[in-house]
């Protein structure tokens, strides 16, 4: 990665686009929301929140690390936040039948928690339109602009990563 002094309108003309880039970004999820999900035919409508949406990603993310199933304190550890902060999303998440949860056979004090059949065909259904979206966005930056955003992208996941590594401290 080049090392050079970057001025400070350029710093300042980054942070605010990237704020706006996230404002939009989250204000076309907001719209979305509540995430619609319907039953088979004309069946109940099911209405969940951004926040917990994204939960339910981020719990299937980690099947293949905990296969059994990722307890509340891992899932608050992965997110960097309270259990109790997890657990009014989550019990909504159940209450729709998007999640599940079983006692552990090792522990029966702890919890696991899995993504239903009815919560993946909801989350399938989210990242076909997430795709789909971004096809567009890279469709209207053309091949060339489409390929240095990516490539932009991928430095500054590597700056971050780096500098995590070499201040871990630093960081929650």
């Amino acid at each position: 990665m080049a090392e050079e002094n970057v001025s400070d309108e350029v710093v300042s003309r980054f942070l605010r686009t990237f704020t706006r880039f996230h404002r939009v970004f989250m204000d076309a999820n907001k719209r979305e929301a509540p995430c619609s999900w319907h039953k088979q035919g004309d069946g109940p409508q099911i209405d969940i929140r951004h926040s917990e949406r994204e939960l339910m990603f981020i719990i299937k993310e980690t099947e293949k690390q905990f296969p059994q199933g990722v307890s509340v304190s891992e899932l608050s550890r992965i997110m960097c936040v309270k259990p109790p902060s997890i657990t009014a999303p989550l019990n909504s998440l159940v209450a729709f039948g998007l999640v599940s949860r079983e006692q552990d056979n090792n522990d029966r004090r702890m919890v696991r928690v899995h993504v239903t059949e009815k919560g993946k065909i909801l989350l399938t259904n989210r990242k076909k339109m997430l795709y789909d979206r971004t096809r567009g966005l890279m469709e209207s930056l053309g091949t060339q602009k489409a390929e240095q955003m990516v490539t932009i992208m991928e430095d500054i996941f590597a700056y971050f990563e780096k500098e995590m590594q070499e201040h871990p401290h630093e960081h929650p």
